[in-house]
């Protein structure tokens, strides 16, 4: 009895994962809406078709934007954050919403700890939202088919850990002291993990088909670009650097079959990085013209 029930429930485990959908099924789909809806609309007005057909491509994005629970809660949680800052910044002066929502050294000599859990979720304009939703939706989404909810929350959990971390520690070498608020720190945990795991993921989020390691090494480039030649912008390019580096961390605590999976993406990721080094330098030195 209990072996044809676990067998039951491994069954209905990998019909879940099957049946999860991808970019590039969501894509399909809504092409295959966008088709359809001249002949759609000529059968509504004959009658032949229910004008509750018309929400299928709502239907189609809001199962795929919900198919990784925890990726969405967590985007939620961020959004909700926004918002209240956006209430709040109408009454409240510049320091006290500093000291609510940016963490800082002077917030925990005072007794604050409220900013040390708000800071990974807020922000501080809608750009600034919009572009870190927008990567924690992408590769969170990956990272947690692979690795399960719960599991990825502790990877993001982790990575704020290191990134604030290692921006204390960046701004003391400096000594300079300044208020941080953003979730990218988190989320350069989950890029890291994602372009471990699963490299040759296609993801549509520069609005052509890329791989996963691709979007990822761009943006640890860009970090590591600014850190070379001390770019003064308001980036916490250090957080960065942390959550990136978190993934060590995670990595062992993962399952045996993920950290196999994870090594042979590190494998994957130095030879391709080898193989473009190669081919800029025998084209910088004209040997392939």
């Amino acid at each position: 009895m209990s072996q044809s029930v676990a067998k039951s429930s491994t069954k209905s485990k990998r019909t879940r994962k099957a049946t999860s959908p991808t970019e590039l099924s969501l894509l399909w789909g809504l092409l295959y809406d966008l088709i359809r809806a001249p002949v759609f609309l000529v059968l509504l007005c004959l009658g032949r078709a229910d004008w509750q057909q018309a929400l299928t491509p709502l239907h189609r994005m809001g199962r795929f934007a919900l198919s990784a629970r925890a990726t969405a809660t967590l985007i939620v949680l961020n959004v909700l954050v926004f918002t209240v800052e956006l209430f709040v910044q109408k009454t409240w002066s510049p320091e006290r919403f500093l000291n609510t929502f940016a963490f800082s050294p002077q917030a925990l000599w005072h007794g604050q700890t409220l900013p040390l859990f708000l800071h990974v979720f807020a922000h501080a304009s809608l750009p600034h939202l919009l572009s870190n939703m927008l990567a924690l939706f992408v590769f969170g989404r990956v990272v947690e088919q692979l690795v399960g909810p719960l599991r990825l929350l502790f990877a993001y959990g982790v990575a704020a850990v290191a990134a604030t971390l290692t921006s204390l520690l960046a701004q003391g070498l400096s000594g300079q002291y300044v208020p941080t608020l953003g979730a990218s720190g988190a989320v350069a945990g989950l890029i890291a993990l994602g372009v471990l795991l699963s490299p040759l993921t296609i993801t549509f989020e520069a609005l052509f088909p890329m791989p996963l390691f691709l979007v990822g090494w761009l943006a640890m480039a860009a970090d590591l670009l600014a850190l070379w030649d001390k770019s003064k912008d308001a980036v916490d390019h250090p957080a960065h650097l942390g959550g990136y580096l978190s993934v060590v961390l995670v990595y062992r605590l993962l399952p045996i079959k993920l950290k196999a999976q994870a090594r042979f993406g590190l494998l994957l990721n130095v030879l391709t990085i080898l193989f473009a080094i190669v081919l800029w330098y025998l084209t910088r030195n004209g040997k392939l013209l």
